[in-house]
This record gives structure tokens, C-alpha cells and sequence, in this order.
């Protein structure tokens, strides 16, 4: 079967979708824009899903390779969050922080008052604008901004690909983007209204950049590293210290390295004088009170709330105490639920998913040589590691309860999956040689 059928295909069972959702979602309580009757509730719904369909389509068709991974979770991320728009399927749908603020702005702004504000840390501050802006357009439903969440994480699909692609091989990416489309944990957070399908999407977006400036040294790679590093800031503000202190120096040391021998003191005194003023100004601006130790103290206390808590009895007093702790606390931020926390079916199901990561992790760690023995894109991969290994560690001094930490490391788990599917298509194409 073609592409250009399948994609009819596609459209058509879209549309099929469409129509379902929008008869339950058409009799809910809506007051967008446009939205003046039920009828134009159904139609919001056909036009939301039916863009969220078309840019996947037009995305994937020149990574045909993967399209059937890219079909087949798009599919499962609108099959679940069917299931949790109708049927509560969990706890709770979506984050109740966003939608209580908008429904604090979206009035206002119906009567032309967009400068009104409250309130709020910036990084629930633009999330907030922009469930605002799309309620504005669509209707107040979380249902709209579920759909978009939809759209970023199977567009993840692609940017996992493109990365193994990038930095190992086609084959490597392939497994890559398999992994990621039937990763529950992405699939149900992309269904949800949360910031994670877009935190997930914007850091993948930023690490594909960033490997292709490595690579080639296009100034519009190195642009586009730049305005996601900010998107990444202002939807989570700790990223300012964590990305900011991890891109930013390598950026001006591959900068440095690949200038010519008589500029080089003049990149090394503009770049490490230009690193200074930026981490000045983002200090006086707050961005990066995640490296005072109160803070730190102030945000692990806070996420040790909750049943789902873990490590409750390990406080930090100074940064010594973080220093010890850290390997204990990144084994747990990464395989949490373990399978003795599990206490529901929920938590079971994640516990599986833990025992995969782990089974994924001990493969790589076993076949640590291998990464070694890479001699093609190695500064680019030896960044991409950096990155994320920085990031995760980083979160697990901080998370202490198994929900945060399932979310929050997912941003990261690109790395273990390009990883793991590196090191398995290598020893695949190594036991075809010897056959």
C-alpha cells in the first residue's frame, strides 16, 4: 500500500474519531469564542482533531520509515484520552492549576481585557496563556488542550527518530521511536492536560538541534537551540539553571574549538565573558534560585507529600548531604514504582514499566564499550549524554514522590532509549557478520 492511500486512510478514520468524540464532547458546558451552540461545539472538535491529524500526516511523510509507529501512537494517544475524558479512567483528567486559572482569565479576555494577570510562578504563568489562548479559540474544555498534547507527543515519535538517526544510524533510530510510541507513561501523559507531552517535546527538540549544530555548524540550528532553550525556561523555570548551565558552556566550548587558532583567546574571553553575564542577569532575575540549597530543601519537603512518597526519611542539611545521597536517590527517580510501592492497578502497571526501564538501563551499563568504541558523532553523542544524565540527576535530588518523578523523567528517557537501541541493532548487525 502507498503512502498517499494510507494517508486517505488515515484522514478517513480521523474523521470517525471526530465524530464519536465530538457527540460526547459537544453536550459538555462550552463558551468559547465562536461557540454558541452544541453545533458548533461538534465543529470545533472536527476542526481541532482533523489540524492535529493533518500536521502528523504532513510530518511524517518524509520519514515514511517509521509511519507506521507514528500511526499506530497517534491512534493510542486519542484511544486513552477518550477513555479519560468519558470514563475516569484516572484519579483526576488533567492538572485542575491550569484550567482554575483560565477560567480566572478566559473572562476577561472574552471582554477584551488581556492584560489582566495574577499572581503566579512564570512557568505556570505561560502554560496558563496558552490553555487560555486555545479555550479562547475553541471553547473552555480540557479536552482541547488534551488534543494538543496529543499532537506534541506523537510528534515526539519523530524528533526520538531523527535523533538515533543523527547520531548512530537509521535502524537505531527506528527502534528509538517504537519504544517511545508504546512507552505507556508518554502515552498516557500526552493524553492528559499536563506540561510534560509539551516539556517532553520542546527538550527532544532542543538536543536534535543541538546534535545537528555539533554536527554541521548551521547558525539556524544554533538559532533554533537558543529560542527552545527559552521555551524550555518558560514552561519549567528550574530549567533555567539546568539547561542553561549544561547548553549554554557547550555551546561556547565546541564554539571555541572549531574557531580558528588566532581568535581562539578572543572567543575564549567573549564566551566565558558573555557566560558570566548571562548567569548574572538570570540570578537577578530569580531563574536560578534552584542552586541555593534552600531551595532545594524547600522543593524536596514540598514533594514528599503524598501517598505515593518515597526516601521520606533522607534530609539534606548542606550540599555534602546531596553529594552522598544523589546515586541512592537516582536509582529510585529512575525505577520508581518499584513493584513492593504498588498499592492499586495503576501503580502496578507502572511498576511493569520500571522493570522495562531497568532491563533497558542494564543493557546499556553492560555494553558501556560499546559507547566508548564510537568514533562517528562522538562530541554529539557525548553532549546528548551530558545533557540528560545532568537532567535526571538533577530531578532526583529534588522529586521525592513517584508520581513527579514518572513525569518528570520523561523528559530525559531518550537518552536510555537511543541508547539501548543503539547497542541492540549493533549487536544484532554483529551476530549477522558472524553468521
Amino acid at each position: 500500500m502507498e503512502i498517499r492511500t494510507r494517508e486517505i486512510l488515515i484522514w478517513f478514520t480521523a474523521l470517525v474519531f471526530a465524530g464519536f468524540i465530538a457527540v460526547g464532547i459537544s453536550s459538555s458546558s462550552m463558551a468559547g469564542i465562536f461557540l454558541e451552540s452544541k453545533s458548533k461545539g461538534f465543529l470545533a472538535v472536527l476542526v481541532m482533531l482533523s489540524s492535529v491529524v493533518f500536521v502528523v500526516v504532513t510530518s511524517v511523510k518524509n520519514h515514511y520509515q517509521i509511519a507506521k509507529f507514528v500511526y499506530l501512537g497517534l491512534s493510542l494517544r486519542l484511544i486513552v484520552l477518550i477513555a479519560i475524558a468519558f470514563f475516569n479512567i484516572l484519579p483526576y483528567s488533567f492538572d485542575v492549576a491550569w484550567d482554575e486559572y483560565s477560567e480566572i482569565l478566559l473572562p476577561n479576555w472574552q471582554r477584551g481585557d488581556f492584560g489582566y494577570s495574577f499572581p503566579m510562578s512564570g512557568n505556570v504563568k505561560y502554560y496558563t496563556y496558552l490553555a487560555t489562548s486555545v479555550y479562547y479559540i475553541f471553547g473552555s474544555n480540557p479536552v482541547f488542550m488534551m488534543l494538543l498534547n496529543v499532537l506534541w507527543g506523537t510528534l515526539s515519535i519523530i524528533l526520538i527518530y531523527r535523533i538515533g538517526s543523527e547520531l548512530f544510524n537509521e535502524k537505531s533510530g527506528k527502534l528509538a521511536a517504537f519504544i517511545l510510541a508504546f512507552w505507556p507513561s508518554h502515552i498516557l501523559f500526552s493524553a492528559m492536560n499536563m506540561r510534560d507531552s509539551l516539556a517532553t517535546i520542546l527538550i527532544l527538540a532542543l538536543l536534535l538541534n543541538l546534535i545537528k549544530w555539533i554536527k554541521y555548524s548551521k547558525g539556524s540550528s544554533l538559532f533554533l537551540v537558543v529560542v527552545l532553550l527559552i521555551g524550555n525556561i518558560m514552561i519549567r523555570q528550574q530549567n533555567a539553571a539546568l539547561l542553561g548551565g549544561t547548553v549554554l558552556p557547550l555551546i561556547v566550548l565546541f564554539a571555541i574549538k572549531r574557531a580558528h587558532p588566532l581568535l581562539k583567546p578572543i572567543w575564549v574571553i567573549a564566551g566565558f565573558g558573555g557566560l558570566l553575564g548571562l548567569f548574572g542577569v538570570a540570578w537577578k532575575l530569580g531563574y536560578l534560585s534552584a542552586l541555593d540549597i534552600s531551595y532545594v530543601i524547600r522543593e524536596m519537603n514540598y514533594r514528599t507529600d503524598g501517598g505515593s512518597a518515597y526516601l521520606t526519611s533522607m534530609q539534606y542539611s548542606s550540599w555534602l548531604d546531596i553529594i552522598i545521597y544523589a546515586p541512592v536517590r537516582l536509582i529510585f527517580f529512575l525505577f520508581t514504582p518499584f513493584l513492593w510501592q504498588a498499592y492499586n492497578l495503576q501503580q502496578a502497571l507502572s511498576a511493569v514499566e520500571s522493570l522495562i526501564l531497568m532491563f533497558f538501563s542494564a543493557v546499556v551499563i553492560k555494553n558501556i564499550r560499546l559507547l566508548r568504541g564510537v568514533s562517528k558523532n562522538k562530541l554529539a553523542m557525548t553532549a546528548f549524554i551530558l545533557i540528560c544524565f545532568i537532567g535526571l540527576l538533577a530531578n532526583s535530588i529534588i522529586d521525592s514522590n513517584t508520581g513527579t518523578a514518572v513525569r518528570h523523567k520523561l523528559q530525559f528517557l531518550c537518552m536510555v532509549f537511543v541508547l539501548y537501541s543503539y547497542i541492540k541493532t549493533k549487536k544484532k548487525e554483529s551476530t549477522t557478520e558472524r553468521i
